[in-house]
């Protein structure tokens, strides 16, 4: 970004004191084609040893229903894991507990799946859904389309500077994306688990803005 702004500044120095800049902006939409499942599964017991137990236990079925799912053993990575002690009860009666909680980020490429990938979750003793967010597997093409829309917009301020003033537009001295807001994950906090059919789960549409600097000369 700094060479970037370097550049800008160099050209607008050197450049001819006729000219206009400006800056375009941009905007597109896709419809997410993957999503990504943040899940886990949290035991607690008297001990490290039973908790842990417990957990690869109850962890062993998620993972066979993820595979029943159709989930890729590539497409779930293991996001975290923790043991850690604590305290229950009254000052003069206090039982020590510890908790085990492994965490999974879980991708779905199938986003119409996502509602009987989350039942099937629960139902399978994950007790810990920490959100859903909506992705693009690739995004470039919606990029481009924002750049594109930029571009023209750039052009359209330059025509309406240009005929406001008097001129005529010259000839583009040099073009630069300025900033690029990739696409904005939707996230999904929220859900009915454990009735007949799927968790209703909507992924929307994602929005890729894109701004660009456009230098134009004024035509002699």
């Amino acid at each position: 970004m700094k060479v970037t702004l370097l550049l800008l500044a160099t050209l607008l120095l050197t450049a001819s004191a006729r000219t206009i800049n400006v800056v375009g902006e941009g905007s597109a939409s896709a419809v997410p084609d993957l999503a990504t499942i943040d899940a886990g599964v949290t035991t607690t017991a008297t001990t490290a040893v039973a908790a842990l137990s417990e957990n690869n236990r109850k962890f062993a079925r998620v993972v066979a229903v993820l595979k029943e799912q159709g989930i890729a053993d590539t497409d779930v990575q293991t996001s975290s894991f923790d043991v850690f002690q604590d305290t229950r009860g009254r000052r003069e009666n206090r039982t020590r507990v510890y908790t085990v909680s492994n965490s999974i980020s879980i991708k779905v490429r199938d986003v119409d799946a996502v509602g009987g990938v989350l039942d099937a979750l629960v139902r399978a003793g994950s007790n810990e859904i920490n959100g859903v967010t909506f992705g693009l597997e690739d995004s470039q093409m919606t990029k481009d389309k924002a750049r594109r829309l930029a571009v023209a917009d750039a052009k359209r301020k330059a025509m309406l500077f240009a005929e406001s003033a008097g001129v005529e537009l010259g000839k583009v001295l040099a073009i630069s994306e300025t900033a690029i807001q990739a696409p904005r994950e939707n996230q999904f906090a929220e859900a009915a688990f454990g009735t007949q059919a799927d968790t209703f789960v909507s992924g929307g549409e994602l929005d890729v803005e894109v701004k660009v600097f456009v230098l134009f000369d004024i035509a002699e």
